[in-house]
């Protein structure tokens, strides 16, 4: 049964499998190695290493922990200091 487009990395790496291997016996630590291996070739190249890209992109960018600044002068931050003010 083969299907032009696999419903998931998991369906691909079965059928694959199944055309490959047939009725060939082997032992799970085997089936284990192979089935990963399929599905590792199907993974795309920015999930493979996990670990690796957490690494060197770190979630901090520090763009979050600017703050703007209550300026008086500005007329914006006066209206929605007022705003707030007044919803108390």
């Amino acid at each position: 049964m083969q299907t032009s487009e696999p419903a998931s990395v998991n369906q691909a790496a079965f059928i694959q499998l199944e055309n490959n291997l047939g009725s060939i016996v082997m032992g799970i630590a085997t089936s284990i190695r192979v089935v990963s291996s399929i599905v590792n070739a199907y993974a795309p190249p920015w999930s493979r290493n996990l670990n690796n890209n957490c690494k060197y992109h770190k979630e901090t960018t520090g763009l979050h922990l600017h703050q703007l600044k209550e300026d008086s002068q500005d007329s914006l931050v006066r209206q929605d200091l007022q705003r707030r003010i007044n919803m108390i």
